[in-house]
Protein backbone atom coordinates (compact mmCIF):
# COMPACT_ATOMS: atom_id res chain seq x y z
CA UNK A 1 0.00 0.00 0.00
CA UNK A 2 1.53 3.33 -1.16
CA UNK A 3 -0.45 5.19 1.10
CA UNK A 4 0.57 5.44 4.77
CA UNK A 5 -2.26 5.20 7.31
CA UNK A 6 -1.14 9.00 8.68
CA UNK A 7 -1.57 10.19 5.60
CA UNK A 8 -4.97 8.47 4.92
CA UNK A 9 -6.16 9.65 8.56
CA UNK A 10 -4.98 13.33 7.29
CA UNK A 11 -7.51 12.74 4.31
CA UNK A 12 -10.91 14.39 5.53
CA UNK A 13 -13.24 12.04 2.87
CA UNK A 14 -11.58 8.82 4.82
CA UNK A 15 -12.01 9.63 8.16
CA UNK A 16 -15.39 11.03 7.85
CA UNK A 17 -15.99 7.56 6.24
CA UNK A 18 -14.71 5.85 9.09
CA UNK A 19 -16.77 8.24 11.92
CA UNK A 20 -19.64 7.11 9.41
CA UNK A 21 -18.79 3.08 9.91
CA UNK A 22 -18.78 3.37 13.78
CA UNK A 23 -21.93 5.15 14.09
CA UNK A 24 -23.44 2.53 12.01
CA UNK A 25 -21.98 0.09 14.57
CA UNK A 26 -22.97 1.61 17.34
CA UNK A 27 -26.66 1.94 16.31
CA UNK A 28 -26.78 -2.55 17.03
CA UNK A 29 -25.13 -3.63 20.15
CA UNK A 30 -25.05 -6.93 19.69
CA UNK A 31 -23.96 -9.78 21.59
CA UNK A 32 -20.66 -12.12 20.85
CA UNK A 33 -20.77 -14.68 18.25
CA UNK A 34 -24.67 -12.77 17.12
CA UNK A 35 -23.02 -9.93 15.39
CA UNK A 36 -25.10 -10.51 12.37
CA UNK A 37 -25.83 -7.08 11.12
CA UNK A 38 -22.20 -5.64 12.39
CA UNK A 39 -20.99 -9.00 9.75
CA UNK A 40 -23.56 -7.66 7.14
CA UNK A 41 -22.11 -4.16 7.23
CA UNK A 42 -18.40 -5.07 7.38
CA UNK A 43 -18.96 -7.41 4.47
CA UNK A 44 -20.88 -4.87 2.51
CA UNK A 45 -17.70 -2.17 2.78
CA UNK A 46 -15.09 -4.91 1.95
CA UNK A 47 -17.36 -5.71 -1.58
CA UNK A 48 -17.50 -2.09 -1.62
CA UNK A 49 -13.87 -2.04 -1.88
CA UNK A 50 -13.05 -4.95 -3.70
CA UNK A 51 -11.34 -7.10 -0.93
CA UNK A 52 -11.95 -10.67 -0.98
CA UNK A 53 -12.57 -12.48 2.20
CA UNK A 54 -13.52 -15.88 3.38
CA UNK A 55 -16.94 -16.01 5.63
CA UNK A 56 -18.42 -17.21 7.92
CA UNK A 57 -15.85 -17.78 11.05
CA UNK A 58 -17.43 -18.89 13.74
CA UNK A 59 -20.54 -17.53 13.01
CA UNK A 60 -20.58 -13.98 12.07
CA UNK A 61 -16.60 -13.93 11.55
CA UNK A 62 -14.50 -13.45 8.39
CA UNK A 63 -11.41 -13.39 7.64
CA UNK A 64 -9.89 -10.88 5.05
CA UNK A 65 -6.88 -10.44 3.10
CA UNK A 66 -5.42 -6.69 2.24
CA UNK A 67 -2.12 -6.70 -0.18
CA UNK A 68 -0.33 -8.45 -2.24
CA UNK A 69 1.31 -10.91 0.00
CA UNK A 70 4.88 -10.56 -0.40
CA UNK A 71 6.40 -8.77 2.65
CA UNK A 72 6.44 -7.03 4.96
CA UNK A 73 3.49 -8.82 6.16
CA UNK A 74 1.46 -7.48 9.03
CA UNK A 75 -1.48 -9.42 10.82
CA UNK A 76 -4.04 -7.19 12.11
CA UNK A 77 -7.23 -8.80 14.45
CA UNK A 78 -10.33 -6.84 15.52
CA UNK A 79 -12.76 -7.73 18.20
CA UNK A 80 -15.88 -5.81 17.65
CA UNK A 81 -16.99 -6.79 21.48
CA UNK A 82 -18.54 -3.65 23.26
CA UNK A 83 -17.97 -3.90 26.73
CA UNK A 84 -19.70 -0.47 28.00
CA UNK A 85 -21.00 2.70 26.70
CA UNK A 86 -19.86 4.10 23.79
CA UNK A 87 -20.74 7.23 22.28
CA UNK A 88 -20.28 8.08 18.74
Amino acid sequence: MSTSLLDLARNTEFTDWLISIRRKLHQWPELAFQEVKTSELIRSELDRLGIEYTWPIAKTGLVATIGSGSGPIEPFSSSLLHKGPYYS
